[in-house]
């Protein structure tokens, strides 16, 4: 008997659903069944998924802007737009068409102004400072 005995018979009693939902005994559950309240997510468990989705969306903005670019911009305006497209999603963060234009002229005060006038920026005070400040000066502000 292997792990992946026991996960394939779980696999196909509980089913997947990537949404929390309520099971027949009422608790929030989520994937194959996970009660979230006899067994939340562990930090560790969270990082690995968040680890997940950096890449993801780090690769997806490497395609966006484009490799020659994306490999040019500097290390913590990077960090700064994936952090924008993290929190805003893909369409929300599309929807910045001027900082995207700015960016891609490598004018980073424009990219950085732009972002700072904002519904966003007026919404998440202090991440849009550190994502401002480090798209203008390419510095990191999360230490």
């Amino acid at each position: 008997m292997t792990i992946d005995d026991y996960m394939k018979a779980l696999e196909l009693d509980e089913g997947f659903r990537g949404r929390p939902y309520y099971c027949p005994s009422d608790a929030l559950s989520i994937m194959y069944g996970r009660n979230l309240d006899a067994n939340p997510f562990t930090e560790e468990e969270g990082r690995f998924i968040l680890g997940r989705d950096v890449r993801r969306i780090e690769a997806e903005m490497s395609a966006f802007f484009g490799p020659d670019l994306w490999n040019t911009i500097g290390d913590w305006r990077r960090v700064a737009l994936v952090n924008m497209r993290y929190q805003l999603g893909r369409s929300g963060f599309r929807g910045f068409r001027k900082m995207i234009s700015a960016v891609r002229a490598k004018d980073w005060k424009m990219a950085a102004a732009e972002a700072a006038d904002s519904k966003w920026a007026d919404q998440t005070v202090l991440r849009s400072e550190r994502v401002v400040t480090a798209l203008a000066d390419n510095v990191n502000t999360w230490s």
